[in-house]
């Protein structure tokens, strides 16, 4: 019996510590993608047109349609006119996708923080708000690792036009796997 106590001790410290190298980033492989900072128009989910993109998709850098799964933020202004981003479960999809609204400029994110993101309501996001999103779980080639991660971004509200219904966003996402650094160019290993 003591053996068989001995040998659950040492399984739930080698899961511990696989389960703390998933956050951190000298856990991950070596980055291939190089961090750009990009600009990205999105249209309202209502009062445009359905060919117009709405959604964002992080791992790919694309902006995207709402009308099937594969958005992890979508942009609308809200009942009371407010530019609003919301992540994917929002809308009742997968609750990975998240949005955290940060205090200082775009270029001071220089990684993104380790804690919950907001995954269930929207965040208000007028002119000059900066945020970082996580994706939902995704795969690609991750090295050694096994299983789907999410990837990370940080975005900046350039403008806001009532008229056309959309919104210009700064962005810049990191398409590394797990990699939370945000500053232009490919970290270091």
């Amino acid at each position: 019996m003591r053996k068989l106590h001995t040998f659950f001790i040492l399984f739930a410290a080698m899961g511990a510590s696989l389960l703390g190298a998933c956050d951190d980033n000298l856990a991950l492989p070596n980055a291939t993608a190089e961090n750009v900072v990009d600009t990205i128009q999105l249209f309202a989910l209502r009062g445009t047109a359905i060919s117009q993109p709405s959604g964002y998709h992080l791992p790919t850098r694309q902006v995207v349609r709402t009308d099937a799964p594969g958005f992890d933020i979508a942009f609308d202004f809200d009942d009371a006119g407010v530019p609003t981003i919301y992540p994917a479960g929002a809308f009742g999809l997968p609750r990975e996708p998240g949005l955290l609204k940060v205090n200082t400029t775009f270029d001071e994110v220089t990684s993104a923080p380790n804690v919950d993101f907001i995954d269930h309501i929207g965040l208000a996001t007028p002119v000059g708000t900066v945020f970082v999103a996580q994706s939902g779980l995704y795969g690609g080639d991750c090295g050694n690792l096994s299983g789907a991660l999410p990837r990370y971004g940080k975005f900046r509200v350039l403008s806001v036009d009532t008229t056309t219904r959309s919104i210009t966003l700064e962005v810049l996402v990191n398409v590394n796997c797990g990699d939370r650094d945000l500053r232009p160019g490919i970290r270091s290993a």
